[in-house]
């Protein structure tokens, strides 16, 4: 499944919470019938989940869409040294320092 076949389906299924939520609030507040306010919180959370679903498949759908870097071009190295400075050199890892070399007695 591609991207935008998964998007389509994240915006009907946000669209059917959504629907549902308000729906199931409307039903209660016009019932009004015992414990009616979890039902109220349960549709509102529906409806916010189902317009969050809504928003981020638009967002995923309106996203540019990156370019890989093709294979024959190489791929710039950025340094941090600037222009006329040399770049900063590690030592190796297997050489032992002053201090190392100090503590083992050498």
């Amino acid at each position: 499944m591609n991207g935008k076949t998964r998007d389509w389906i994240w915006i009907i299924v946000g669209g059917y919470l959504a629907y549902t939520g308000v729906q199931l609030v409307m039903d209660v507040m016009d019932q009004k019938p015992e414990g009616y306010i979890g039902f109220v919180v349960a549709g509102v959370l529906f409806a916010v989940f189902g317009i969050g679903l809504i928003v981020y498949a638009i967002r995923n759908m309106t996203k540019p869409v990156e370019e890989e870097p093709e294979e024959n071009e190489p791929e710039e190295i950025e340094t941090s040294a600037g222009e006329g400075e040399q770049p900063e050199t590690s030592a190796p890892d297997n050489a032992e320092t002053e201090e190392d070399q100090e503590e083992s007695g050498e």
